[in-house]
C-alpha cells in the first residue's frame, strides 16, 4: 500500500521507494511533491477555486492561461477548450470531424 510520493517516486507503508514511470498515470509529470505547483494551486484555490466557462463567464486566470497556450502553440488564431478527461475532449472533436466529412 502506498502512503505518499517524493519527486518521481512513490513510497509504500514500509518505506520502500518505487520509481513511478507512469507519472501517477500521467497527471503528476512534475513529481509528487513539487512545492511551487502546490503553492500556486493553493494560492489560486484561496483566491477563486474556479467557475464554469458557460456563457463566457470564466476567471481572469483561465483567460490568461488560454492566451498563453495559444501564444506558445503554432495556431495563432487558436481556441482553448477545457475538459476534465480525454473522453470529454474527444467527444466534441469527433462531432466536429463528423460534421465536416461526407457521409
Amino acid at each position: 500500500m502506498l502512503t505518499h510520493g517524493e519527486g518521481p517516486y512513490v513510497v509504500d507503508v514500509n518505506g520502500n521507494r518505487y520509481l513511478d514511470a507512469n507519472s501517477g498515470l500521467w497527471n503528476m509529470v512534475a513529481g509528487f511533491d513539487h512545492k511551487g505547483l502546490a503553492q500556486a494551486a493553493k494560492d489560486q484555490y484561496d483566491r477563486f477555486p474556479g467557475y464554469h466557462a458557460f456563457f463566457g463567464r470564466m476567471s481572469d486566470q483561465t483567460v490568461m492561461l488560454s492566451e498563453k497556450l495559444v501564444e506558445v502553440s503554432p495556431f495563432s488564431r487558436g481556441k482553448v477548450f477545457y475538459t476534465n478527461s480525454g473522453s470529454e475532449a474527444n467527444a466534441p472533436w469527433s462531432r466536429c470531424c463528423g460534421s465536416c466529412t461526407p457521409r
